[in-house]
């Protein structure tokens, strides 16, 4: 009887864990879509709900002598829909981390990445993941 209520439970819980709508971040050199060279990271949508109609925005957040920097980029699409390239275009100099927004034309959920980025990559330890808002000093935080 035990066991029934536990698979019973399990059956009501599964369907609140599937699904989802997230960003994979990724190594540029480890595709081999020619737009991807000379990227700094790769975005990725992965979910259940159709990833690849994700909408993804991206910013640099930066520090540079001091002053506080908010630069919009662009991503490349790349062959594989829901996946985007993401060089720099930011400063070579300064603290920089990009914040990439996730949002999905049928889903009421955004998923937010922060990542630090020096040289020409990426600091796949700071990431920070996270569905729905992120706290106000997030980007703060990894400009330290």
């Amino acid at each position: 009887m035990k066991a029934l209520r536990r698979l019973i439970a399990l059956g009501l819980v599964m369907p609140l864990l599937g699904g989802g709508f997230y960003l994979e971040l990724g190594t540029p050199s480890a595709s081999s879509d020619p737009k991807a060279k000379g990227a700094v990271v790769l975005a990725h949508f992965i979910g259940c709900h159709e990833p690849e109609k994700g909408v993804l925005t991206a910013t640099a957040e930066g520090v540079v002598g001091g002053k506080r920097q908010t630069i919009a980029l662009t991503a490349v699409a790349l062959g594989k829909p829901g996946l985007f390239a993401i060089s720099r275009q930011w400063p070579v100099d300064g603290k920089w981390v990009l914040r990439l927004v996730g949002r999905h034309p049928q889903l009421a959920v955004v998923t937010n990445t922060l990542v630090k980025v020096s040289g020409e990559g990426f600091d796949r330890g700071s990431a920070v993941m996270k569905i729905g808002s992120l706290e106000a000093d997030a980007v703060e935080a990894l400009l330290r």
